[in-house]
């Protein structure tokens, strides 16, 4: 009883919360042999221009998402994506919960500039040699965050590696950034 009576409470003091929050709903979903599958979903709730730039950019900071699209232009709360077998509903929960926080940090007039620079990003995939252990891979990460011009670093495992650009970088500067990482690297 006890726990009923708490679950009933934090349902309603969390619905206000959540109201105006962009929900989803999976229209539909296919498998593949390989281990992929193609996931296509509808948004609800307010869908700013601001939610759906965070969408786009946290699905192509995964390194499993290997396709991503809002497809019906006529629609902008439509999308689809690739992935492997690696991407969870929990990594699609996280992406939620970015927009949520962005949404939230933007609502302050003192934050309207977050995360306005996202518009001018690249992402690429790159597959890597090199990293050996998850404490290399921080440290691989740090070395790579530490330039001017490489924004996230996302890494699916010790053999694949994405990377979220500024617009314009000379792939010269990634390969030698990550020659100083000491890393071997060639692009997906």
């Amino acid at each position: 009883m006890k726990k009923i009576v708490v679950s009933f409470i934090v349902l309603v003091v969390s619905l206000p919360a959540f109201s105006q929050m962009v929900n989803y709903t999976i229209e539909s979903q296919k498998a593949y042999e390989n281990g992929s599958k193609t996931v296509y979903l509808r948004f609800e709730g307010d869908f700013s221009a601001q939610a759906r730039a965070v969408i786009e950019r946290e699905f192509k900071t995964r390194i499993a998402v290997r396709q991503f699209s809002f497809y019906d232009q006529n629609n902008p709360t439509k999308m689809m994506f690739t992935a492997t077998s690696g991407f969870s509903e929990r990594e699609l929960d996280e992406i939620m919960a970015e927009v949520h926080a962005s949404s939230s940090e933007t609502s302050d007039a003192k934050n309207t500039n977050i995360r306005k620079d996202r518009d001018d990003l690249d992402y690429i995939k790159f597959d890597i040699e090199g990293v050996s252990s998850k404490a290399e891979m921080k440290r691989v990460e740090a070395k790579l965050k530490s330039t001017d011009f490489i924004e996230y670093v996302a890494f699916g495992n010790l053999t694949e590696c994405k990377l979220a650009v500024k617009k314009g970088t000379d792939m010269q500067d990634i390969k030698q950034a990550f020659e100083t990482a000491g890393v071997r690297a060639s692009r997906k």
